[in-house]
């Protein structure tokens, strides 16, 4: 029996082609954003609808995941939470992800940087592999999230 399709979409690496169409969606969608949520979970949220709706007006060829759980080898426990997930194609574990963070804060008690926290705890699961394990990109958009307060 012979199988008809698009053999990129079970490609093992997900395609650089469809990352700078991923980067302009978030940037572009980020200009006119607004929320007045102040929690780093809900503006993600807020921004993924947004998200969504652009992709799906521009017709890109990728899905948006949001707010993924990633387990670890055995699936008995959880090792963290993938931001923004975009997939293309069949394979789950083939994505493109975007983490969010807020690395500024104002609180009454004065300005606060999380960017240590976010290196330490956030970018580095993408280097020891936690985070796009056997894959050759991600993404964060903490210059997004980066003037809240």
């Amino acid at each position: 029996m012979a199988i008809k399709g698009d053999l990129i979409r079970w490609a093992t690496k997900f395609p650089d082609s469809l990352v700078p169409q991923i980067i302009y969606l978030v940037l572009d969608s980020w200009k006119n954003f607004r929320t007045r949520q102040i929690h780093e979970v809900k503006i993600t949220q807020e921004f993924f609808r947004v998200l969504e709706r652009k992709q799906e007006l521009s017709k890109l060829p990728f899905l948006i995941d949001l707010e993924i759980i990633i387990l670890n080898k055995d699936g008995t426990e959880q090792e963290g939470r993938l931001d923004l997930r975009f997939i293309h194609g069949y394979r789950r574990k083939v994505y493109f992800s975007i983490e969010c963070k807020r690395l500024r804060i104002n609180l009454p008690s004065g300005f606060r940087t999380l960017a240590r926290e976010y290196v330490i705890d956030g970018m580095y699961r993408y280097f020891n592999g936690q985070y796009a394990e056997g894959l050759d990109k991600g993404g964060d958009d903490r210059i997004c999230y980066g003037w809240q307060s």
